[in-house]
């Protein structure tokens, strides 16, 4: 009987984890979704999951609830990142994008010990983004379930459709640089050492291409984040 009861409670514990939302300071909820990894940490090749968040940050102050500033143009991101202050700014400064494709950050809000993800999360780190990579390329999944795009995406470089089996829901919502936008791909901020500015972002390109990226003018850009639950 106990045995039925413990089956019964893991059970219960993985539909949760399932099911989870996220709340941000904001009030902004966030969907959640197991996201499949490779258990590389312990060297073993069994399934393992994190909890992901299903849409892009869109949050507008730290956990601490200060605010970070809006950067309405160019010219306002430039003097914060030549300031060193954390901003954040929509996707073609448009505000109507925030509840779609959520917020692009620079290097001092990510690297801010204030805390840019809510409390019991963080932002996704270059070791979690791996083991998506890991699992999604190198397992033997039929192709729809590698690919990460949301049914939405599509691209003029004919990246391809995705059917998001997976869920992870990935918009291309490009990434900001020192006077505009890219707006293709997904660029998202791994997580970044404070004494480095040349540190690494991931970027999802089409089915079937995710990569790491890293370069000397890093935190001049603007990308997404995603959160992972803390465990």
């Amino acid at each position: 009987m106990s045995k039925i009861i413990l089956i019964l409670t893991i059970l219960s514990f993985n539909i949760e984890l399932t099911r989870a939302q996220l709340v941000d300071i904001d009030g902004n909820v966030y969907n959640t979704e197991r996201i499949g990894v490779q258990n590389i940490r312990h060297g073993s090749s069994s399934d393992s999951f994190l909890l992901w968040t299903t849409s892009n940050l869109n949050v507008s102050k730290f956990k601490t609830g200060e605010a970070i500033i809006e950067a309405k143009s160019s010219a306002e991101w430039e003097d914060a990142l030549n300031k060193g202050i954390p901003a954040w700014c929509y996707v073609d400064n448009d505000s109507s994008t925030g509840k779609r494709l959520g917020k692009l950050y620079n290097y001092y809000a990510v690297t801010s010990l204030k805390e840019l993800a809510p409390d019991g999360w963080h932002i996704a780190s270059d070791f979690e983004w791996a083991m998506v990579y890991k699992y999604y390329n190198f397992n033997n999944l039929n192709e729809d379930e590698k690919i990460l795009m949301d049914s939405s995406w599509n691209s003029n470089l004919s990246w391809g459709y995705g059917t998001n089996k997976t869920r992870f829901s990935a918009l291309p919502s490009g990434h900001r640089y020192s006077s505009g936008f890219e707006k293709f791909g997904a660029y998202y901020w791994g997580d970044i050492s404070l004494d480095r500015k040349n540190g690494s972002f991931h970027s999802i390109l089409g089915d079937n291409y995710i990569c790491e990226f890293g370069c000397e003018i890093t935190y001049r850009f603007g990308f997404s984040v995603r959160c992972v639950k803390d465990y």
